[in-house]
């Protein structure tokens, strides 16, 4: 029975089929790869793997291919390349065989082809651990994020406690001034009259006495602004009259103590 797959066109082998020593089995896994004819096929590769890599063109690889794969079907009694599939062995057509031996030299040469199994893997992998780096970084800088917007947070609540302690403290300190200017007695102008006790005894005694001799601290007392203070005079004789010399010139020095 010939059956038409998107790979090729494939044709059923007869139930007691049994695969012979350098027949390929086309597949995946352990089973497979480990197989004789595919280690046979494999050492073919590594035969011939310096003319397909030195080949230029596809024609020349092709032709490397070509010679393989006869080679193999010259070994083989009954089908040389066959894929097993629902308990039922299938002969797969030479496009599939020459694919098959083409992917071979490619995963040996994985460095030189994209295409190669190999190569897919080792992009897929790279790609993984550039996504898990990419996403590591992305959750340190969300977290970063997060740590900056908390600090920020807590340092602005801070800063409007601060404001709110400063104006209450303020407020209170403006309170108790406006309680201690309240609770202050009106200031008493000083009186004139240690003024003109002392310009008195100045007249009277002389400066030096004026200055040695303590002055007594007397209750003060308030006076009216109307009230004029006598001067004592020097005493005068029987006839004399007051003369400007009895005035001392030197006045300087009685308003020290103001």
């Amino acid at each position: 029975m010939v059956q038409m797959t998107r790979r090729g066109i494939r044709t059923r082998l007869p139930n007691d089929f049994i695969p012979e020593k350098h027949t390929v089995l086309c597949g995946r896994g352990k089973e497979y790869t480990s197989s004789t004819g595919n280690q046979h096929l494999k050492s073919l590769v590594h035969k011939y793997l310096q003319p397909y890599s030195e080949a230029k063109s596809k024609v020349a690889k092709s032709s490397v291919v070509s010679e393989i794969m006869g080679q193999i079907k010259g070994l083989c009694s009954d089908a040389a390349f066959v894929k097993l599939e629902k308990d039922a062995w299938w002969e797969v057509d030479d496009a599939f065989a020459r694919e098959k031996i083409g992917c071979m030299f490619r995963d040996t040469l994985h460095t030189k082809y994209r295409s190669s199994t190999k190569a897919k893997f080792a992009r897929k992998k790279a790609k993984e651990t550039k996504s898990r780096s990419d996403s590591s970084a992305f959750s340190l800088s969300s977290m970063a994020d997060e740590s900056v917007q908390s600090m920020v947070s807590t340092l602005s609540s801070s800063s409007a406690e601060t404001c709110y302690s400063s104006d209450y403290a303020a407020e209170i300190f403006e309170q108790s001034c406006l309680m201690n200017a309240q609770k202050a007695e009106p200031t008493t102008f000083k009186p004139m009259g240690d003024y003109y006790s002392l310009l008195s005894s100045y007249l009277t005694f002389g400066p030096n006495q004026a200055v040695q001799q303590p002055q007594q601290q007397q209750p003060k007392k308030l006076c009216n602004p109307t009230d004029f203070c006598v001067m004592p005079m020097k005493p005068l004789s029987n006839s004399q009259p007051v003369q400007l010399d009895d005035i001392p010139d030197d006045l300087s020095g009685i308003f020290d103590d103001f």
